[in-house]
């Protein structure tokens, strides 16, 4: 699959959400709910006409962006990735345009859906990373950007494989969570996993670095 039909393919994910808006424009009503507390009941309702702007566009800004980030790599690391990046790129899009429309769905219904497939979504992002993560070259922009892992490729790769193992199961969890508990018990879950994967591998990294630099002085 050359990269020009790649790069269709993935501004035509990024565009569903806009396809979506456009086939039940006419069912919205002139006020749609936008915002929800953790029970998932409306709280915040706009004009449908901002639906065209937020959260619809989302998915195609966030496309642009990951196009544009290479751009600014000091060391060419994103644009030497190739299919690697390309893989991180869809798999964001596709999270944010699968749940941009679901959003949409929620707003078109008046706040009718659950909160839980937002996490069930969220989850299975986690998890893709995971599986992500464990393939994924240095570099300034995407993975366990550490002053460890930026330091020594060794520590990078160690780090990363161990990470991607740790967000499978974190994502697995805040899914599995989602399908047997309510919103409001997800969520003290969720953030509990995220503070785990945020934490421990950046704390993991130190203690390879430590360990690199000690049998280094070893040896020298």
């Amino acid at each position: 699959m050359t990269k020009t039909v790649k790069e269709i393919g993935l501004t035509a994910i990024s565009l569903v959400p806009y396809v979506y808006l456009a086939l039940v424009w006419n069912e919205l009503p002139d006020s749609v709910a936008t915002h929800f507390d953790l029970a998932g009941n409306a709280n915040g309702w706009s004009e449908k006409n901002t639906l065209i702007f937020m959260p619809t566009s989302f998915a195609l800004l966030l496309n642009l962006l990951l196009i544009l980030l290479p751009k600014f790599d000091p060391k060419n690391k994103l644009a030497q990735m190739g299919d690697r990046y390309m893989t991180f790129r869809f798999i964001l899009v596709l999270f944010v345009s699968i749940l941009m429309t679901y959003i949409l769905y929620v707003a078109r219904f008046n706040g009718a859906g659950s909160p839980n497939i937002a996490f069930v979504l969220i989850g299975a992002l986690l998890m893709a990373l995971g599986n992500y993560f464990q393939a994924v070259r240095p570099n300034y922009f995407i993975g366990i950007r550490s002053p460890w892992t930026l330091e020594s490729e060794t520590v990078w790769k160690k780090t990363h494989r161990a990470a991607g193992r740790l967000y499978m199961l974190g994502g697995l969890a805040i899914a599995l969570a989602a399908l047997f508990l309510s919103p409001t018990s997800v969520t003290p879950v969720m953030i509990g996993v995220i503070s785990i994967l945020v934490f421990v591998p950046f704390i993991h990294s130190y203690v390879l670095f430590k360990k690199e630099k000690e049998t280094q002085e070893l040896n020298s």
